[in-house]
C-alpha cells in the first residue's frame, strides 16, 4: 500500500495493547458515512476496555481507537466547517478518530460556532455527555448541596464542574486517590 493510501493514526496491534503511532488504511468515501479530517479526538475509558476485550468482544485489530473528535468536514453539506463529530465503536471493522481522517456518523456532526475553541467539544464528549446524564437525574442543582462519588476519575471530575457551573451551593466530592481531588 503506498504512502498516500495510508494516513497516520494511533494503532492498537494487538488485543491489551496500548495505542502507538503507526499507519492505516486510509477510509474511503462510504455512503452512510462522511470523512473528517481530524484535529482533536480523545482516549476514553470504555475505549481501553474494548482495546483489552473487556467488552464487546474481542476487537479486530490492527485499528485506530477514538469515539469522537473534532476536525474539518470534508465532503457532504457541512464540507468546510469545523465540526464535533462521532464515529461506530471501534476495533469492530471500523477505525476510529485518533486518526488522520476518520469516517464520522453524519447525523453526529456539529459545526462549532464562528470563534469556538475546538478543543474544549473534543475533550468534553462522551464524559461530558456521562456526567451531565447523572446531574439530570438527581434533584435540581442549583442552590442545591451536590456529592459526585468517583470525583477522581473523568467523569467524576467533570461532573463537579458542571455542578459548580450550575449554581451548586455545596459540592462534596468523594474518591479514592486525594492528591486527585485537590
Amino acid at each position: 500500500m503506498s504512502p498516500a493510501e495510508t494516513i497516520a493514526a494511533a494503532v492498537v496491534e494487538r488485543m491489551g495493547d496500548p495505542p502507538a503511532p503507526g499507519r492505516l488504511p486510509r477510509p474511503q468515501p462510504t455512503e452512510g458515512l462522511t470523512l473528517v479530517e481530524v484535529a482533536y479526538s480523545t482516549l476514553n475509558p470504555v475505549e481501553i476496555r474494548l482495546a483489552r476485550g473487556e467488552m464487546g468482544g474481542p476487537p479486530e485489530v490492527p485499528y485506530a481507537p477514538g469515539v469522537e473528535g473534532v476536525g474539518r468536514v470534508l465532503e457532504g453539506p457541512e464540507a468546510g466547517a469545523i465540526a464535533r463529530f462521532e464515529c461506530a465503536l471501534p476495533g469492530h471493522g471500523k477505525n476510529g478518530a485518533l486518526a488522520e481522517v476518520a469516517a464520522a456518523d453524519p447525523d453526529s456532526i456539529a459545526p462549532l460556532p464562528a470563534g469556538a475553541d475546538p478543543v474544549l467539544p473534543a475533550g468534553v464528549g462522551l464524559v461530558g455527555v456521562t456526567a451531565d446524564l447523572a446531574l439530570d437525574a438527581g434533584s435540581p442543582i442549583e442552590g442545591a448541596r451536590v456529592a459526585v462519588l468517583g470525583a477522581s476519575g473523568s467523569v467524576g471530575k467533570m461532573a463537579v464542574q458542571l455542578a459548580r457551573l450550575r449554581g451548586a451551593a455545596r459540592i462534596v466530592a468523594a474518591a479514592r486517590d486525594r492528591g486527585q481531588l485537590e
